[in-house]
C-alpha cells in the first residue's frame, strides 16, 4: 500500500450528506417536532431528511428550522468535516487551508458551534 498523509487526502467528498444530516439533525433533536406547536410530523424521515414537513397547525418547518443552523449555506458534511477537524486541535488557520475557505470562517463556525455566537 503507497503512503499518504490522511489529512490531505480525507476531504468533505468522503462524507454522505444524507448520513451527515441525519447525524446533526439527530445532535439537535431527541425527536422531531413541531417548532410551534410541539407536535410529532406524521413522517420523521422526511423531517430528518431536510425536506420540509407541514404541520397540522400550518407551520412548514425542517429540522434546521428555528435553530443556529437555520438558513446556513453550508454542507452537513463540511459541518461534520469542521467537527471532526476541530477535536484534532488544528489551529482555524491550519482548517481553512484543509477545507479551502477563509480563516475567518473557520474561526466564527468554531465559535457557532460550540454556541458561543
Amino acid at each position: 500500500m503507497r503512503q499518504v498523509d490522511i489529512m490531505q487526502e480525507f476531504t468533505v467528498s468522503f462524507l454522505d450528506e444524507q448520513s451527515c444530516r441525519r447525524f446533526i439533525a439527530g445532535l439537535i433533536h431527541e425527536k422531531p417536532a413541531c417548532p410551534d406547536c410541539g407536535e410529532s410530523p406524521g413522517n420523521p424521515e422526511r423531517f430528518f431528511s431536510g425536506r420540509f414537513v407541514k404541520c397540522r397547525c400550518g407551520k412548514r418547518y425542517n429540522w434546521a428550522t428555528g435553530t443556529e443552523l437555520s438558513g446556513i449555506k453550508v454542507s452537513c458534511s463540511a459541518l461534520v468535516m469542521l467537527m471532526l477537524l476541530y477535536e484534532t486541535n488544528l489551529s482555524d488557520t491550519q482548517i481553512a487551508k484543509i477545507l479551502e475557505i477563509d480563516r475567518e470562517t473557520a474561526r466564527l463556525w468554531r465559535m457557532r458551534l460550540k454556541g458561543d455566537l
